[in-house]
């Protein structure tokens, strides 16, 4: 069993996967970064098919102009991406990634600021270490679940249909700030419900979890309702 084998692998927490990731040494990192394959399938499954965003907490950089952003997968070949700071702007990078990870400093001042940019060899094998620990997050820590749920349960499928149906009762859509009256009470109460909505999913998205979207939009209709008539009648309508 390989390493990306054995941090995908159900074996051990979190916590212990990211400790073999923080004891890997240089020469094991850039081993790991010559598996184009493996690594292409560590971040299809670790990313449900996305591309791989490394989130601040995993970020580095060159530690002078130059974060390291991710991968991307969706592509011909993978490809490195990083950014590039600039005085006053910044721009974003793809390089093949065989070409940013060959052995030894990589540096290149093909970008839209036209700055020079370079990684030493270190520099880019704690990159392709905070490739692994994103990886790893994504498909184990309890954060990452978290937010994996919550942003299905957030799906617009589920949610818009309820809130057009709002709209479309109190008329909103010709309703602005300079509205007075109860279009405008209806307006700000329809927001106030929205964000209630929002927090009630982050507050109890352990009990909606294994709800289907039927049982869903019968919850968030009720919620959103509740929320819209008591808003309403506390600005006096």
């Amino acid at each position: 069993m390989n390493i990306i084998e054995q941090l995908l692998s159900n074996g051990g927490t979190y916590e212990e996967k990211k400790a073999i990731i923080d004891g890997l040494d240089i020469d094991t990192l850039y081993l790991i970064s010559t598996k184009h394959g493996d690594i292409k399938s560590m971040i299809d499954k670790c990313c449900n098919g996305d591309d791989l965003r490394i989130i601040n907490e995993f970020r580095v950089g060159n530690d002078w102009n130059s974060e390291f952003l991710g991968v991307y997968i969706n592509c011909p070949k993978l490809l490195a991406h990083y950014s590039v700071l600039g005085d006053s702007t910044d721009t974003e990078v793809a390089e093949y990634f065989d070409v940013f990870f060959r052995r030894g400093m990589y540096s290149s001042n093909d970008n839209r600021l036209g700055l020079s940019v370079s990684y030493s060899a270190a520099e880019k094998m704690e990159a392709m270490r905070s490739i692994l620990l994103q990886c790893v997050y994504n498909k184990f820590s309890e954060d990452a679940q978290r937010e994996k749920v919550i942003r299905r349960l957030n799906d617009y499928k589920i949610i818009n249909p309820i809130l057009d149906k709002w709209y479309r009762k109190y008329n909103l859509w010709y309703v602005d700030s300079w509205t007075i009256g109860r279009s405008k009470a209806c307006l700000d109460a329809y927001h106030t419900a929205q964000k209630n909505l929002s927090a009630y999913i982050e507050d109890n998205w352990m009990m909606l979890q294994d709800k289907t979207n039927e049982e869903l939009i019968v919850i968030y209709t009720k919620v959103f309702g509740d929320a819209f008539n008591k808003d309403l009648k506390e600005r006096g309508w």
